[in-house]
């Protein structure tokens, strides 16, 4: 996992899961927005919900040039094939 070197690398991204959207949100170390995406939530299976959620992820670490943020509970597979 990325240790961030100074404290201003230090950034945050939080999830809203609802049942139509998945919204993600990039905070900086001084609580600044840096990104925020927003995707339908997917109606099947569990699986396709936690591979949307991953998606944003990955998607707003696109934006804001960082890669592999550390998933809460996160199972080492998920991000083998990012």
């Amino acid at each position: 996992m990325h240790q961030p070197s100074r404290e201003s690398d230090t950034m945050r991204i939080g999830i809203d899961l609802g049942g139509t959207k998945i919204e993600g949100l990039v905070l900086d170390a001084a609580g600044a927005e840096r990104a925020r995406l927003r995707v339908a939530t997917p109606q099947g299976p569990y699986e396709e919900t936690i591979e949307a959620i991953i998606g944003v992820v990955v998607e707003l670490e696109r934006q804001v040039g960082r890669l592999h943020a550390a998933l809460a509970g996160e199972d080492p597979r998920i991000l083998q094939d990012l």
